[in-house]
C-alpha cells in the first residue's frame, strides 16, 4: 500500500467490510505514492500491528540499507537473520571491465531456480550494460533498445521486451530484461539466468543474488526528474534490500557517495575467481 494513490483509498475502505493494510512506507519510491499521513487519515480507526522479525534478508544487506538509509523506520527493535555472509565491493579500472566482471560472476554464482539480478537506475544504463556483453560474448544479429521500448496497449512493455529477450535467447544469453510486463519468472527454473531490471522493476521481488553495478559518483539513482537526496537514499534501501544471500557493488573511476557511507567491515573486497562454468 506504500505506493497506492491517496483517492484509492476511500474507494477501497468503502468496499470493504474488513480493510487490512500491509505497507512499509520506508520503500514508497514514486511520486504519486499516498504519504505516511494520507495513509494514516484514510485509514483511521485502525489496529496497528508492527513486524518486528525480518527472515528475507540477512543482517549483513539490513546493515548496508540502514546504513545509508537511516531513517528506516524497522530500524529499532527489530531481529535480522544471520548467516555470516558478507556483500561484495568491485572497484573496476573501466566501465566495459566492470559490466563483463560482474555479468562473469552473476553467472557463475547463478543456478537453475537460484537466479542473479542485475539492477540499474535507467534504461539507459541496461542498454549499455546489454551491448557490452553483446560486444564481449560476440552476440549476432542487432541488439534491440531497452530506452526505446514504447508501451503495449495495457500500459506493459511486454510485446518490446519479448524482442529483446528473444535476441538474447537466440544468442544463448543467460540474460533476460524483466520488468513492466516483460520477462518470464518462471522460465529461471528451467535454466541458469540474469534478470536485468531497474531498481523500480525489482520492487516487490527478491533474489537469492544482487548485483548494482555502475555505482560512480555521477550516476544519479533516480529516474525521475527533481529526486531528492532523500528520494535517492531510499531507492537505493529497495535495491539492497532485494537480496536474499549475497550483494555485490561495483563501481569504476570514482564511488557513489552511498558506497563511501558504507563501514568498511561490512564489504569484502570482489576478487576475480578462476572462471568454471
Amino acid at each position: 500500500m506504500q505506493d497506492i494513490k491517496k483517492d484509492t483509498l476511500p474507494f477501497l475502505k468503502a468496499k470493504s467490510d474488513v480493510f487490512i493494510v500491509a505497507a512499509d512506507l520506508d520503500q514508497s519510491i514514486y511520486k504519486f505514492s499516498v504519504t505516511p499521513s494520507e495513509l494514516n487519515a484514510a485509514i483511521k480507526p485502525a489496529k496497528e500491528h508492527q513486524l518486528r522479525e525480518i527472515h528475507r534478508i540477512n543482517e549483513n544487506v539490513f546493515d548496508i540499507a540502514t546504513a545509508v538509509y537511516p531513517e528506516a523506520k524497522i530500524v529499532k527493535q527489530t531481529t535480522v537473520r544471520q548467516d555470516g555472509e558478507q556483500a561484495r565491493i568491485y572497484e573496476a579500472p573501466s566501465l566495459r571491465e566492470e559490466f563483463i566482471t560482474m555479468f562473469e560472476e552473476a553467472v557463475r554464482v547463478s543456478a537453475k531456480g537460484s537466479p542473479s539480478a542485475v539492477l540499474l537506475p535507467t534504461k539507459k544504463l541496461m542498454d549499455q550494460f546489454l551491448s557490452t556483453i553483446a560486444s564481449s560474448e560476440s552476440y549476432s544479429g542487432v541488439l534491440p533498445s531497452v530506452k526505446k521500448a514504447t508501451r503495449d496497449d495495457d500500459g506493459s512493455f511486454g510485446v518490446q521486451f519479448k524482442e529483446i529477450n528473444a535476441y538474447l535467447k537466440k544468442n544463448k544469453s543467460p540474460i533476460q530484461v524483466f520488468g513492466g510486463g516483460g520477462g518470464d519468472l518462471y522460465e529461471t527454473d528451467k535454466r541458469k539466468m540474469i534478470l536485468l531490471m531497474t531498481y523500480h522493476s525489482a520492487k516487490g521481488l527478491d533474489f537469492p543474488f544482487v548485483f548494482l553495478p555502475h555505482l560512480t559518483h555521477s550516476t544519479g539513482l533516480n529516474a525521475f526528474k527533481g529526486g531528492s537526496d532523500l528520494d535517492e537514499r531510499r531507492l537505493f534501501f529497495v535495491a539492497t534490500t532485494r537480496t536474499r544471500e549475497r550483494l555485490y557493488l561495483s563501481y569504476h573511476g570514482e564511488p557513489h557517495r552511498f558506497i563511501e557511507e558504507i563501514p568498511e567491515n561490512l564489504l569484502i573486497t570482489y576478487r576475480k575467481p578462476k572462471r568454471s562454468y
